[in-house]
Parts: C-alpha cells; sequence; structure tokens
C-alpha cells in the first residue's frame, strides 16, 4: 500500500530548490536528531538537515525527512575539564548547529570576542556555512570551515560522535569519564571528512569554533581599470600586505577599459571617536538597508525587470553600481564590516568556483569570463546583471573544501533574478573555468555530473571521503539527488 501522510512543502531563499518531504521536523535537542534518524531507518526513509535555504543547489533536498535546525540556536556552555590544558588557554565557543551567523556575532560581541572570518552574509545558519566551506576574502585567513576545533554530528543508527583531528582539544579520558552516549574519535581522516560533509555524513548538532578578540576593521574601496588589477594581482603583493583583499569586475568594457572595485579591509585599533563619514558606507550598500525587507526584494525586482526589457543597458548598468559602491574610508566592528548588507536581501542565485593561485588561473578565468560574456551579448543577446567577485581563501586541510590543498580565489558569478538567460551564463562559464582546474563550489549553481571520476580529479582525496562516509551513513540514511548526481552513493 501507498503511503496516504500528506507532504509537507519547502524552498530555497529563492524558490529555485524545493522539496515535499513527508515531514519536517524542528528539532531543539541533540536526542531529538537522534530520534528523527532512528525512526527513519526504521522506515527505510532518508534525513537531510536544512538552515536559512541560502543554498542554489540541491544539496539539501529530500523527499522523505527533512530537519529544521533553526530550533536549535543555542551558545552552548563550554565544558573545560574535558579539554586538554593547551586548549583550555585558547579562546572557543560551542554552538548548536542551527545558530544564525548574525545571531553568533551578536553574542560574541557581548563577549568581546569575534569570528576570525566569514562570509558576507549573516543570515546562514553557522553549520550550513561552514558545511559547504563558505568563506570571506583574505589570503591568511581559511573559511569559516577552517576555524571549527570539534564537531558533534549524528550518523547512521542514530550513534553520536564528537569528531576532532587526532591532536584535539579533548582529553580523551575525562570526555569518556564524563559521556556514555557520544563516542569522541580523534583522527583526521574522520575530521577533515566531516567538517566539510555537505549533508552527507550526518546530522551535525553542534560545534566548538576557535575565535579571537573582538576587532575593528577599516574598509577602502577604490574604482580601478582591469589593467591595473591585474598587474596587482600578477605581482601578488596586494593579497598579502592586507588583512582582506576583493574584487568586483565589470565583464563589459567601457572607455576601454573593464571597470573594477577593489576592497581592501585591515585591522586598525578601537577607534573612541570615529567621524561621522567614517562610520558610514556608500549609500548603494547601506542607504536603504533601513527599507523593510519586501521593499528591498522590490528595487531588485524593478532593476531585474529593467534589464529584462532592455537588455543592452546591462554594461552600463553593472558600471554605475560599480562607480556607486566607491568608498575611500569606511570602520566599524570586523563583523559589521565584513557583511555586505542590504544587497543581500535583492532576490538572486549564484555560481561559485575555486582557482589556484600559484599558477595564475585566476587570471586566465577572469578572462575567459569576459570573453564568454562578449560571445553571449553577440550571439545570444545575453547578459550578466552584475558584477562578478574574486575573493582570496587560505588552503584547507578538509577533504571537500574547494580549497583543499591549494591558496585559492573564489569567482562568483551572482545573477539577480529573474535574469534572461542567467543559468546558461553559468553553465557556459562552469563548463570553461573547470578546463582550468576550477572546482564549482556546492551550495551554489553548478552542473556536476559524470559521477565520481571528474570529481576525483579535482579532490584528491575522495576516496577517502567516501571512505568515512560509508562508517558514518551505512544504510545511506542521508543519501539524496545531490550526493546520487555527484556519485557518492554506492
Amino acid at each position: 500500500m501507498g503511503d496516504n501522510r500528506p507532504r509537507q512543502q519547502w524552498r530555497n531563499c529563492i524558490g529555485n530548490q524545493s522539496a515535499s518531504p513527508l515531514n519536517i521536523f524542528r528539532p531543539t535537542t541533540l536526542a531529538e536528531i537522534v530520534a528523527i534518524i532512528k525512526r527513519a531507518e526504521t522506515e527505510n526513509l532518508r534525513v537531510r538537515a536544512v538552515g536559512s535555504g541560502h543554498s542554489f543547489s540541491d544539496v539539501a533536498l529530500t523527499d522523505d525527512f527533512l530537519i529544521d535546525t533553526h530550533g536549535l540556536k543555542k551558545v552552548l556552555p563550554l565544558d573545560a575539564e574535558i579539554l586538554k590544558e593547551g586548549a583550555r588557554r585558547s579562546t572557543l565557543v560551542d554552538v548548536e548547529c542551527g545558530i544564525r551567523i548574525v545571531d553568533l556575532n551578536e553574542e560574541l560581541d557581548q563577549r568581546r570576542l569575534a569570528l576570525f572570518n566569514m562570509g558576507g552574509h549573516t543570515a546562514q545558519t553557522i553549520v550550513g556555512a561552514l558545511s559547504t566551506s563558505t568563506h570571506g576574502s583574505g589570503l591568511s585567513l581559511e573559511s569559516l570551515a577552517g576555524a571549527v576545533r570539534s564537531i558533534v554530528v549524528v550518523a547512521g543508527e542514530g550513534k553520536v560522535y564528537r569528531i576532532e583531528p587526532s591532536d584535539g582539544i579533548t582529553d580523551a579520558d575525562r570526555f569518556r569519564s564524563k559521556n556514555s552516549e557520544v563516542e569522541l574519535r580523534q583522527d583526521d581522516a574522520l575530521f577533515n571528512s566531516v567538517v566539510v560533509g555537505l549533508g552527507c555524513m550526518g546530522v551535525v548538532y553542534s560545534v566548538t569554533l576557535a575565535v579571537r578578540d573582538k576587532h575593528w576593521l577599516s574598509e577602502a574601496r577604490i574604482v580601478s581599470p582591469w589593467k591595473l588589477v591585474k598587474e596587482d594581482l600578477l605581482n601578488g603583493e596586494v593579497l598579502h600586505k592586507n588583512l582582506h583583499y576583493e574584487v568586483l569586475v565589470n565583464p563589459y568594457k567601457l572607455n576601454g577599459d573593464h571597470t573594477c572595485l577593489v576592497t581592501s579591509r585591515n585591522e586598525i585599533p578601537e577607534p573612541h571617536h570615529p567621524s561621522p563619514e567614517k562610520a558610514n558606507r556608500s549609500p548603494l550598500s547601506v542607504g536603504f538597508s533601513f527599507l523593510p525587507r519586501p521593499l528591498i526584494k522590490l528595487f531588485g525586482k524593478l532593476e531585474s525587470l529593467k534589464l529584462r526589457l532592455f537588455a543592452g543597458s546591462a554594461p552600463k548598468t553593472i558600471e554605475n553600481s560599480i562607480k556607486a559602491l566607491e568608498d575611500q574610508d569606511y570602520v566599524g566592528k570586523s563583523y559589521k564590516v565584513l557583511d555586505l548588507g542590504a544587497p543581500n536581501y535583492v532576490d538572486g542565485y549564484s555560481s561559485e568556483l575555486a582557482l589556484p593561485i600559484a599558477d595564475q588561473s585566476h587570471i586566465a578565468a577572469v578572462e575567459k569570463i569576459i570573453e564568454l560574456a562578449d560571445r553571449n551579448r553577440a550571439a545570444r543577446k545575453i547578459y550578466h546583471s552584475v558584477p562578478f567577485s574574486l575573493r582570496f581563501v587560505a588552503k584547507h586541510d578538509l577533504y571537500l573544501s574547494m580549497m583543499y590543498g591549494r591558496d585559492t580565489c573564489m569567482i562568483e558569478v551572482p545573477m539577480i533574478d529573474p535574469t534572461n538567460g542567467g543559468f546558461e551564463i553559468l553553465k557556459d562559464i562552469e563548463e570553461a573555468l573547470i578546463q582550468l582546474g576550477a572546482r564549482p563550489h556546492w551550495g551554489q549553481i553548478h552542473y556536476l555530473s559524470g559521477g565520481k571520476d571528474l570529481i576525483r580529479k579535482m579532490y584528491p582525496m575522495l576516496d577517502k571521503w567516501l571512505e568515512v562516509r560509508a562508517l558514518m551513513n551505512p544504510h545511506g540514511t542521508f543519501n539524496n539527488a545531490f550526493s546520487q548526481r555527484c556519485g557518492f552513493d554506492s
């Protein structure tokens, strides 16, 4: 007999991914997660967890049991008694998986602490962001996942593991004397697989993060032609002398070159009496941030409509938006400076591709995107709707992080939703940049297929990651369309 239970509905933040799960659970405790996974396995069903729905790929979809993690949002008491002596002197915070980054930032700020690095959008849940290696920009800084020191995950059969590197922060004997239901595993292969686990290893309950002291940043945004930006990137000094460094690029040439916006951020002493000018960003990024979000979304829809009706206006519209963002000096708390602000709430989607810096593939990738933009404009009359960006991230040991084993330039190509031909543009760019050694961002629009052989070329530790997945997912409980498409399932 068929299952007559009414299905529920879930959509991501822009609605390009949707699911009709049998049930959407909203647990508030670790024990509830365990019970959900055990029930799913009893009924031969699959489980996926979701946060704020800011992944544009199918990474989180399921037709069976969906776990909404927003009820798991506490900052947990840090049990110093189970930590090694050296770890007790570290600055650590223990948080549940569903806490939003914006709320974590506020909590840390009250404790005069801050994250080392973060992406430009703070509405994501902490584990939703780190599970796909979400990042900021600074070649001396790892992505958010690099701050993880310990992770508690509920695997297949409802087994609960606390997973750390082999030299992890936890004293094994003390931990086992106090925890009979959680198994401590201190193993590099387990840790390097599970932290960027893509939801394929189980349901993460909590993470212990390394954080740092509260600090302030000064941000400068300067308009510059691609010719000069390219020279700086080939030289490389700008990537090392700035704590954070990123570039926006107009894919269309105007006035003889491609206009860029270069953003640099560096740490400064706490400003006790900042001038009003330094306390405010340029109007385009902050000036309408006080509007209700529906009005911000409406602004994006109107811009999208204009570009669809008058597609040829895109190059000049992008040019004007870049110049409007120029801002010589903005000063603020680190997490406020790193948060992009109001543009995050304009409906849009994007793809992002990771290129190695050492062989200057990122420069070739920029020029390939420009070439494709010209080709699509001439042949198909389809246009980018916003500039694309370059951000720079330190290499990881995490096996399926896009930054595994190499210092990386992340090239993000966003589109306002809807954009005529936007998805076709992203597909063309992905296919071209993979030939240059690119790794697509797991949580953004991507078209990876062809099974494990293609992905194995990108990720040399894939087989080890799959071995760990077999341990964590013995009955296929965490399989879905994404894991099947990528060839992760047996």
